[in-house]
C-alpha cells in the first residue's frame, strides 16, 4: 500500500526547494533498476565460506603467504 502522506510530504517539501519532482523521482528509479540488476547473495553460503575460514578448513592466499613466510623463515631463507 502506498503512503500518500509520505509522497504528498515530498512533494511539498521539493516544490518548497524550488525543485520539479522529477529528478529525484529519476534517480529513486534510476537506483531501483540497480538494485534489481544485483545478483543475490547466498547467505548460507557466505555464513559457510566465513565458518571455514575461521576454523582453518579454507585456505586463503593471506594464510597461503603467511605459512609460506614462516616456512622460509624456519629454513633460515
Amino acid at each position: 500500500m502506498r503512503n500518500t502522506h509520505a509522497t504528498a510530504t515530498a512533494t511539498e517539501a521539493t516544490k518548497a526547494c524550488g525543485l520539479s519532482a522529477a529528478p529525484w523521482r529519476h534517480e529513486v528509479r534510476h537506483l531501483v533498476r540497480r538494485i534489481k540488476r544485483m545478483p543475490e547473495i547466498r547467505a548460507d553460503k557466505v555464513k559457510h565460506a566465513k565458518w571455514l575460514i575461521l576454523t582453518g578448513k579454507l585456505e586463503t592466499p593471506a594464510r597461503i603467504d603467511e605459512t609460506a613466510r614462516r616456512i622460509m623463515k624456519e629454513l633460515g631463507l
